[in-house]
């Protein structure tokens, strides 16, 4: 999303935006699962600019159930956007959710992990409602299940079977790369996938972000309580420290496991 407060986003940032992307020789962004359907001017500015648009449906990181209602809720909802987006050149494909298949790995998933085979049947069940709804809409539509996936076994309307296994394979579908302990500037450090629909490394925000919720003087430090409270992940200071140290001089009071002047990082200094 282009703001955390929908009501905040207007015509003029959509296109202020979609125009960095355009300078910035972007020509495919993705709409993440995880936020909204945007308005008519995103489409609009990408139609007329020659941007693809990898269109996510609204559903992401989380358990979907599958009866009868929740499943006639999800196929009005998506037919309602297919149909409103499905004159639109700009959509290159409609992906059935965000992370989804990624999280039945994830190591603290324990009820899902105990539970595979009912949630994966879950799972599917929402995955072909979705496809089915889309489709209805524009048969020529390209339908990706998940970002990221594995990809599919086949791929029609009688049968849809996906493929399972590890979901860090380079091999087939779509992956997810975080490794924050890696190079940020060296290419060499992401995977040689098919294709890579997230990637990325935390930074923090412009000095105006901060400056209208934080003081300066008083709250701006490496290892600051305030910052760190701000920044709700514990272990990504020492994470920036590391990838600042790979390019930049740093004060010597400085390196990924304490703050300045011996500061503990999270610790009241």
């Amino acid at each position: 999303p282009l703001s955390v407060l929908p009501s905040n986003v207007t015509a003029e940032l959509t296109q202020a935006t979609l125009q960095a992307a355009v300078e910035a020789n972007m020509n495919l962004l993705r709409v993440w699962g995880g936020g909204l359907y945007h308005t008519q001017e995103f489409y609009d500015f990408c139609d007329e600019h020659g941007i693809m648009v990898w269109q996510d449906a609204m559903f992401g990181g989380s358990h979907y159930p599958r009866n009868p209602e929740w499943l006639a809720n999800i196929e009005e909802e998506v037919t309602q956007q297919a149909e409103r987006l499905s004159w639109h050149p700009s959509i290159l494909t409609w992906c059935g959710n965000n992370e989804m298949e990624l999280s039945y790995e994830w190591p603290n998933n324990t009820l899902i992990r105990s539970n595979r085979n009912m949630f994966l049947n879950d799972y599917m069940t929402n995955i072909r409602t979705l496809r089915r709804a889309i489709k209805k809409v524009n048969p020529s539509y390209v339908f990706v299940s998940s970002s990221p996936t594995k990809g599919t076994i086949v791929d029609n309307d009688d049968e849809y079977l996906l493929r399972w296994g590890w979901i860090g394979d380079t091999r087939y579908g779509s992956v997810h790369h975080y490794d924050y302990m890696a190079d940020c500037e060296n290419f060499r450090s992401y995977p040689t996938a098919k294709f890579v629909t997230e990637f990325g490394w935390q930074s923090y925000p412009m000095p105006e972000t901060y400056a209208s919720a934080m003081e300066p003087e008083k709250d701006w430090g490496v290892g600051n309580p305030m910052n760190e409270f701000r920044n709700r992940r514990t272990d990504v200071t020492p994470q920036f420290l590391y990838q600042y140290g790979l390019h930049f001089n740093l004060p010597k009071d400085w390196n990924p496991e304490v703050g300045p002047a011996g500061c503990m990082f999270g610790a009241h200094c």
